[in-house]
């Protein structure tokens, strides 16, 4: 009986000590963890950058920067069209579409094939795709205005049934862009004397 009176007195000790250690004044204050309410401070150099902190004039400027980089998506337009229809034009894709063309035009497939070669290489800007599928009489002889003929038709067709898939699945930046611009180049294809813009800010397109 006076053995159990011992142990229990003895745990009843080790309880008292691990109490005491566990009471708030022994804690130490300086980690006490922050209240739901209050939040850790920031530095400096991160509120500065943290977009709560965008004065007006920095939104303005933002805003300002964007509307300039509106230009940038059209400045290689034509030039990636143009490769992309003389590419059609040259691929085996397009030989069945063409293939009535060429003998409407009695033109070749060799013939056309080391025209829109040239015509690919010359395609550098709007001038260059303008004077491969410009008819001029003074200079272009029946093989090249046939071939020029031809070249529209291609692209006619491309644009209209596979320029869609080459956009979403190529690896232009600016997809939205070259969907708006889609029927614009159409149009001047269809009136090469009338391809000396692309941009509305030049001119407003009909």
């Amino acid at each position: 009986m006076r053995f159990l009176k011992n142990k229990i007195f003895l745990a009843n000790q080790a309880l008292d000590r691990q109490n005491s250690l566990l009471s708030p004044s022994a804690l130490n204050p300086a980690h006490k963890p922050p209240l739901p309410s209050q939040s850790p401070p920031q530095s400096d150099s991160k509120s500065k950058n943290s977009p709560s902190n965008k004065t007006p004039q920095d939104s303005a400027s933002y805003s300002q920067a964007s509307l300039k980089g509106d230009l940038r998506p059209t400045k290689n337009i034509v030039v990636n069209y143009g490769k992309a229809i003389t590419s059609f034009a040259l691929s085996e894709l397009a030989a069945p579409y063409l293939k009535p063309f060429l003998e409407q035009e009695q033109i070749k497939s060799v013939e056309f094939i080391q025209f829109a070669k040239k015509a690919r290489q010359r395609i550098t800007g709007i001038e260059g795709f303008r004077s491969v599928i410009l008819i001029n009489p003074a200079k272009d002889g029946a093989k090249n205005t046939a071939c020029k003929r031809i070249l529209i038709k291609a692209g006619e067709i491309f644009i209209k049934y596979f320029s869609v898939n080459w956009i979403i699945h190529g690896r232009l930046a600016h997809k939205l862009t070259y969907l708006k611009y889609r029927f614009k180049v159409l149009r001047r294809l269809q009136n090469p004397a009338l391809f000396t813009y692309m941009s509305n800010e030049k001119k407003k397109d009909k």
